[in-house]
């Protein structure tokens, strides 16, 4: 909510600076390799209040030009990011699923894990196809018949138009934009 400000933007910045994106980078993920060995004495609250401000600088982070910034934005991990909530919901059934299919490999092992994110990746990319671009396309002429008035008298009602508040999928300001996605 902030960056969507100009002037909390601006705060932010620096953030975007190709090197020190780099370091902010590494660092989140010194963050997300750290967190399993999370000091118990420190809470759970310390936890996640410290898991949420590096992801909170992480964000600028990605919008950089640097080349662990470029790397995130190849097509490979923005298949895997458009599909990544599909992907969440599916993880249970993909885990079984891969059990099931390769039963010869045990419930514990790497066969599985790669197996299990195989089949979450081909469910997450139906669901995403089917079901998520669907609901989002609904909910933004949804949106953009609230967001106008509704037509007076006897005039007819206009079609509705794209709502340029409401922005596409992958649509980012001109100034933020990462590089070219390969």
């Amino acid at each position: 909510m902030l960056m969507h400000h100009p002037k909390g933007f601006a705060l932010f910045r620096p953030l975007t600076h190709p090197v020190t994106a780099s370091a902010v980078i590494v660092a989140f993920v010194v963050v997300q390799v750290a967190v399993r060995h999370w000091p118990t004495r420190l809470g759970q609250e310390a936890l996640i209040g410290g898991y949420a401000a590096a992801a909170a600088l992480l964000l600028p982070a990605l919008l950089s030009r640097s080349v662990l910034a470029r790397g995130l934005g190849t097509r490979a991990f923005v298949f895997v990011g458009e599909r990544s909530y599909s992907m969440y919901l599916i993880q249970s059934i993909a885990a079984a699923a891969a059990v099931g299919l390769l039963p010869a490999l045990g419930r514990h092992s790497t066969g599985i894990f790669l197996g299990a994110v195989v089949v979450a990746l081909l469910l997450a990319d139906v669901l995403y196809r089917w079901v998520e671009l669907p609901m989002i396309e609904l909910g933004r002429r949804l949106a953009g018949r609230v967001s106008r008035p509704a037509p007076s008298g006897d005039a007819p009602a206009s079609p509705p138009v794209d709502d340029p508040r409401i922005p596409r999928p992958r649509e980012v300001l001109a100034d933020t934009v990462p590089a070219n996605r390969g």
